[in-house]
């Protein structure tokens, strides 16, 4: 429990600095899932339906461009770097390939293992699961071919606070956004792209929607961050090795 406190406590910290001295970026990060989210919609709803195969398939490419290059701004803000168009391009070329590839494997699983068991069910256990890949992907710089090992070696060994405060942020937001929030992130959104959060919930009339949304969306950023470092000292250390740690430091 001591080692839990103290984890939560030195991600909290960590957190709360990226925000302090990364102002800017900071704001980067929270408005820009929204834009795009918003644009992908207004695009693509007001194609025809004679488009909508055709129009799927691009809106799946660019999809997962943006998501690679949200991903990309995420690593440089958790490393206190600033957000350069030179950066976040160096940084997406590296993990490009991998989001591509992970993203097609878990929707092949999902839809190949939801033939033999219930869709909500595989939904779940894919989304607590594999919860930690996007950050596997963009601060460990695993590959795919690594990633069923490292899951079960991350979870057996830090899977309790993983866990715990991924269900701490899930009743947050199901308290305050209610089920149709919760059900939307773990049902209809793909584990790579629920670090967008409940922004894609924004419908078309955006005037009319979007203050609940955007209310959720910044207690939303915050928790990716936080999770961002959380990952970074769990995938690092062990309880062991915080808890020597911490008696040395003393």
């Amino acid at each position: 429990m001591l080692d839990l406190v103290q984890v939560y406590k030195d991600a909290m910290k960590k957190t709360l600095a990226s925000f302090k001295n990364q102002g800017r970026d900071a704001l980067l990060i929270f408005l820009f899932p929204i834009v795009f989210c918003i644009l992908l919609k207004l695009i693509f709803s007001s194609l025809p339906r004679s488009l909508s195969f055709g129009a799927g398939f691009i809106q799946f490419i660019v999809s997962m461009y943006l998501l690679t290059y949200y991903l990309a701004m995420l690593y440089l803000f958790l490393k206190g770097r600033p957000l350069t168009k030179a950066g976040i391009q160096g940084e997406a070329r590296g993990i490009l390939s991998n989001i591509w590839t992970v993203s097609l494997v878990l929707w092949l699983v999902q839809l190949l293992l939801s033939s033999f068991i219930g869709p909500e069910i595989i939904a779940i256990l894919l989304f607590l699961f594999v919860n930690p890949v996007n950050e596997m992907v963009y601060i460990s710089g695993d590959r795919p071919g690594d990633l069923p090992q490292h899951f079960l070696d991350f979870y057996r060994v830090n899977g309790l606070h993983w866990l715990l405060a991924l269900l701490i942020y899930l009743v947050v937001m199901a308290g305050l956004g209610g089920t149709t929030l919760l059900s939307y992130m773990v049902f209809n959104e793909t584990v790579p792209e629920t670090v967008y959060g409940p922004v894609g919930l924004l419908g078309v009339n955006l005037f009319r929607s979007a203050y609940p949304y955007l209310l959720l969306q910044v207690i939303h950023c915050f928790y990716v961050v936080f999770r961002g470092h959380l990952y970074t000292i769990l995938s690092t250390s062990n309880p062991r090795k915080r808890a020597y740690m911490r008696e040395w430091e003393q």
